[in-house]
This record gives structure tokens, sequence and C-alpha cells, in this order.
């Protein structure tokens, strides 16, 4: 199993900080083999877990833009 996107994502989520490296490397420690543990005893396909860490990079990457460009809705009144 190739382990690079999820190294994205830790890199990503950690913001250059060694030890948010540390703790967020942890955290998807627990859902990778979380989801070992799901797809065995409910018998999904293995390629389930890769499903979660795209959709966790996908949110991520959407997230940025409102971080990086504050979006605003400002209505008028007639």
């Amino acid at each position: 199993m190739g382990y690079g996107y999820t190294a994205i994502i830790v890199a990503w989520l950690a913001r250059r900080n060694p030890l948010a490296v540390i703790i967020t490397s942890f955290l998807f420690a627990v859902i990778i083999s979380g989801g070992d543990v799901i797809k065995v005893s409910l018998g999904l396909p293995f390629q389930l877990i890769n499903v979660f860490n795209g959709l966790i990079l996908f949110f991520l990457i959407g997230s940025e833009v409102f971080i990086r460009y504050k979006v605003s809705f400002s209505f008028r009144r007639q």
C-alpha cells in the first residue's frame, strides 16, 4: 500500500510544524488501522480507506480557498 497521498495530507494538516506532524500521523494511523478493522468485520472493499483519505484531501484543498481568500456574502436592501 502506498502512503504517498497520506503523507501529503499529514504534511498539509501539520503546516510545517514538526510536533503537529507527529500528532497528525498518529491520527491517520488510527484511521488506517480502524479502516482495516472495518474492512474485515463488515466485508467492505479494501479501497474504501483510500476513498476516505481522498475525501479528506479534497476537503482540505477546498477549505484552503476559504482560509486564504475571505469569502463574504453581502445582501443589498432595496
